[in-house]
């Protein structure tokens, strides 16, 4: 159970034959029906993308992508780590104005925000943290994630005697990459900022040697959102549902 759309939420639904990204849940499937059986209703459901990063872009991506960098309109650049607590604050400052129209959005304050910036920080490749700023300004970012959980796997839950070898092992060979949050300040989301935040992630995420990655999650209704990897080649692989039930 989670308290908020802050924190990792839905029950899975669909995509029980694929092992579950960074900081996404993960339940048998007879929950579902459990869960129905005793009256909660479907509230709203959340879609995971998955993309094979080594297949090629679209021609019609490609044609968007090309007009999007001859416009100029925005500068994108990574996440300065030596500048790390700047760099959280002006996230912050994006956040909750990208989100503040989306179904079930709860603001974050900022001692929260900063406390869950920290954690990711540990796990974080900074390769694959954007911000885009219009005049200096920032106004979207982007954070991606290596899935760490395919390294955790391997050390089955154990540290010694030779649990932490396999681990310090298998994150040399993480292969998956998940995108966790996508922002856009809502009057410049019409300039092709998320096409440039997916291309550019994947161009890195390909350059670490990824070659799967998982866009998620994403509402069944946010088709701003959804356009975008769909015309990528993404295609919805999990679905994550949020229930409701009125007790009187």
């Amino acid at each position: 159970m989670s308290f908020s759309t802050n924190d990792e939420l839905g029950l899975l639904i669909k995509g029980f034959n694929m092992p579950p990204m960074v900081m996404m849940t993960y339940n048998p499937q007879y929950y579902e029906s459990f869960i129905e059986k005793y009256g909660f209703k479907k509230a709203k459901d959340l879609y995971a993308y998955y993309i094979d990063l080594h297949e090629k872009m679209p021609e019609r991506f490609e044609r968007l992508m090309k007009r999007v960098k001859e416009r100029k309109r925005f500068i994108l650049r990574k996440i300065n780590p030596k500048k790390i607590e700047q760099e959280i604050a002006t996230i912050f400052h994006v956040y909750n104005q990208a989100w503040q129209y989306n179904w079930g959005f709860v603001p974050m304050d900022e001692d929260e925000f900063h406390h869950t910036a920290n954690e990711l920080k540990k796990i974080a490749d900074f390769d694959l943290l954007f911000i885009v700023e219009i005049d200096n300004k920032p106004v979207g970012f982007s954070l991606s994630l290596p899935d760490i959980n395919q390294a955790l796997i391997k050390a089955n839950g154990r540290l010694f005697p030779f649990g932490w070898l396999k681990l310090l092992l298998a994150f040399k060979k993480i292969d998956r990459v998940r995108t966790i949050t996508l922002g856009i300040v809502k009057k410049y989301k019409d300039l092709g900022i998320d096409l440039a935040l997916y291309y550019e992630t994947i161009k890195n995420a390909i350059k670490k040697g990824c070659g799967r990655g998982e866009a998620s999650w994403i509402l069944e209704d946010n088709m701003k959102m959804r356009r975008p990897l769909e015309r990528m080649g993404a295609d919805i692989y999990k679905i994550y549902r949020i229930y409701d039930k009125k007790l009187v």
